[in-house]
């Protein structure tokens, strides 16, 4: 609402005052990126439910057949070591960082084949996905795409520790994070 009534006296203002024009554009634009940050902060901050039913090795499972239901891609899911739980935080990070990269493996990469590995070893665990599909454009567009890779980068450092992305055109694309801490059990 308030960003609308910025507009609004921006464009009663255009054509004779347009020191008033700018001031109300400025407003609304720092309006609109504190809204975006404020949603992103609530989004952020929801916990899956796939979570809430289980651990993170079969939350993963279960999105990954909740993407793979018409049954393309094949998706193949490893759990390596002794599945344990994780802080709230790193489950909930881990989980959607897994749940992106599958997305994004489903949805936009063309993938045929897509290979998720949850590794517990020691006092760490590392998430691996992996596709076959067409890989990522060796530069960014303009246009503001990568947006998901953004934000499993942003919360891969809300873990401490940071996203490695391996890709080429044509073939195929590896999101990986290791994340050491404290388990529950």
């Amino acid at each position: 609402a308030g960003i609308a009534l910025q507009v609004d006296s921006a464009r009663q203002h255009l054509a004779r005052r347009p020191e008033v024009v700018a001031r109300c554009l400025d407003t609304a634009l720092h309006m609109v990126e504190y809204s975006r940050e404020e949603t992103r902060r609530t989004v952020n901050q929801l916990r899956s439910q796939a979570l809430e039913r289980g651990d993170i090795a079969q939350a993963v499972r279960e999105v990954a057949g909740e993407l793979t239901s018409g049954g393309k891609p094949t998706v193949e899911v490893e759990v390596r070591g002794a599945p344990r739980r994780l802080s709230v935080a790193a489950e909930h990070h881990l989980f959607r960082i897994a749940q992106e990269a599958l997305t994004n493996a489903v949805r936009h990469a063309q993938a045929s084949r897509v290979s998720v590995s949850l590794a517990f070893a020691g006092d760490a665990v590392e998430l691996t996905v992996s596709d076959d599909g067409r890989g990522l454009p060796s530069e960014k567009p303009a246009h503001g795409f990568h947006f998901g890779l953004s934000g499993m980068r942003e919360r891969a450092r809300a873990l401490g520790t940071r996203l490695e992305v391996e890709s080429a055109p044509g073939s195929g694309t590896t999101i990986r994070v290791r994340w050491s801490g404290k388990f529950i059990q």
